[in-house]
């Protein structure tokens, strides 16, 4: 039996070094604190691509759905503009 998961909705943040923390995942609206990144590995920029990359999960996840969703009525286009802007968003570039 699986259980339907629920996420808070997006847009998400990441914000580095923080006084306890080496990173943390931010809810844009409310500003609570979704997730605190540890010190994972002996690069900045590696737990910097780690916060960004989480920050992208909603954005990601809505794009992936949207695009299956057109690609299964062919709008090959359209999907394709979901998808560049979740990748641009998980690489931190803007388009």
């Amino acid at each position: 039996m699986s259980t339907k998961l629920s996420h808070t909705p997006g847009p998400w943040s990441y914000y580095g070094h923080s006084a306890y923390t080496e990173g943390e995942i931010i809810h844009e609206h409310s500003g609570y604190l979704l997730a605190s990144l540890a010190w994972c590995s002996d690069s900045l920029e590696e737990t910097f691509g780690n916060g960004t990359l989480m920050a992208a999960a909603p954005e990601m996840l809505e794009a992936l759905e949207t695009a299956y969703e057109l690609l299964e009525s062919c709008e090959y286009a359209e999907a394709m503009l979901f998808i560049k802007a979740a990748i641009a968003k998980a690489k931190n570039e803007t388009l």
